[in-house]
């Protein structure tokens, strides 16, 4: 107790009980050069002049407002991947000269996030016992004619930034797998070190039981708000 403040957290209920989620970093192949495949573009950081506010994504995906300004970094042959990078943050992309960079996050348009994945559960199109990233990827592939409408409710929109492929949090170290965590900041300072109780998953991702781990505040993201939830990173 002479080198550290313990605190507990409070939770979702106010006696200690966390929501964990994870996330990732993704591998995809994608393009340099735009082509008749690989036609949806990450963007860099389009800067913003004072009092004045950045598109939300339907205009920058399907206004195609930003197009033309030079801010392509990249090309990917599927929106939704474009999507799950955004929403996990960052994520390493190989190009066609086999060459491997990770698309940083750069910044966002000032949006709140919203849960692609709990508005399909309120329309009723998925369960939420069935709820995944595969499950909603799915969904989209048997319905094209809706993906505009549902990626449109989320307007929230991240930029990017090429670097090399070492995954990086918001704290500036090397992120690692099952040890570091996303928090918000706000509350729980950057570098922080947490004891939790982790709920262990089996390959089905069927509960089995918790463990206690040291964890590491290491990243941000947009959609942890308050005390009741931590994000951990599950790795490359």
């Amino acid at each position: 107790d002479q080198h550290f403040n313990l605190y507990r957290l409070s939770g979702n209920d106010s006696i200690g009980n966390v929501l964990f989620t994870g996330y990732f970093t993704p591998v995809m192949k994608d393009r340099s050069v735009r082509d008749s495949i690989y036609k949806y573009p990450f963007y860099r950081y389009p800067g913003r002049k004072k009092g004045m506010s950045l598109p939300e994504r339907s205009a920058i995906d399907f206004q195609n407002i930003l197009k033309g300004k030079g801010l392509e970094i990249a090309w990917s042959n599927n929106l939704f991947d474009n999507f799950t990078l955004q929403v996990q943050g960052s994520g390493i992309v190989e190009f066609e000269d086999n060459t491997r960079k990770i698309l940083a996050y750069n910044g966002k348009n000032g949006y709140p996030y919203t849960s692609i994945g709990k508005h399909l559960i309120e329309l009723g199109e998925i369960t939420k016992e069935n709820i995944s990233l595969s499950a909603i990827r799915n969904w989209l592939m048997a319905n094209p004619h809706r993906v505009k409408e549902i990626l449109s409710i989320n307007k929230s929109y991240v930029f990017f930034k090429l670097k090399e492929p070492t995954p990086i949090g918001a704290a500036s170290v090397p992120l690692t797998a099952d040890y570091s965590v996303a928090v918000d900041t706000d509350i729980i300072p950057m570098g922080s070190t947490l004891l939790a109780e982790v709920p262990v998953l089996d390959e089905n991702d069927k509960f089995l039981k918790h463990e206690y781990r040291i964890l590491f505040a290491q990243d941000r993201g947009g959609a942890i708000k308050g005390t009741g939830r931590i994000d951990l990173y599950c790795g490359i």
